[in-house]
């Protein structure tokens, strides 16, 4: 878990954002996936740096509009996601690209880099792989295992354990999270018409 607060953090969540809005266009192949929303943010703490500037038809909430507790807020369109409809989107895009999928138990990032694109090799299995050209690239994307595989074993990684309740609840069209020292409640709609309600949040609770 990075610091979500950091500029990098924040350039790569906007970058993404103008993206799914791309996508979420009316009657473009991922529409189905995304819901354009109306989206209010409050925090008890004055938010000075912030970014949601950049967002569609952004405003800032008069303190008289303000919900109890907060000292802050703002208001902008966004985009929600149905995150298993996405998923299904992106492999279905990945297939048809040519990608294939390979399954195996990796011990250490080298078994990937000496099979290049070929069928990994069993952990512990001394012979050599055939060549089959080195990658152009190697993503890691192991969330906590980052912990644990070899060649990486990043120490740094830790869990927050997190809990999200789904209701089906169609006529919820406006979002809104509210921050206050550090915990975030919140309330997400998806095009299907079920509601995201959050959250729990255990920064290292393993």
């Amino acid at each position: 878990m990075g610091d979500l607060t950091a500029p990098a953090v924040a350039d790569i969540d906007y970058k993404t954002f103008v993206e799914m809005w791309r996508l979420s266009a009316p009657g473009g192949d991922a529409e189905h996936c995304f819901m354009r929303i109306s989206h209010e943010e409050f925090s008890s703490q004055y938010l000075g740096d912030h970014s949601f500037d950049n967002m569609p038809r952004f405003r800032e909430i008069p303190s008289n509009e303000l919900i109890d507790g907060a000292n802050c807020g703002f208001n902008f369109d966004t985009v929600t996601v149905d995150v298993p409809m996405y998923l299904n989107y992106l492999l279905f895009r990945f297939f048809s690209k040519g990608g294939t999928i390979t399954r195996w138990n990796v011990q250490h990032i080298d078994q990937v880099l000496e099979a290049g694109a070929g069928p990994l090799k069993p952990s512990g299995d001394r012979r050599r792989s055939e060549p089959s050209g080195s990658p152009d690239a190697v993503i890691v994307c192991v969330g906590l295992g980052a912990r644990f595989l070899g060649g990486v074993e990043d120490t740094t990684v830790y869990p927050v354990r997190g809990q999200t309740v789904i209701i089906r609840a169609p006529w919820v069209k406006l979002g809104r999270a509210f921050e206050s020292d550090r915990e975030w409640t919140y309330i997400i709609p998806r095009k299907g018409g079920n509601v995201v309600l959050g959250g729990v949040q255990g920064v290292d609770d393993w």
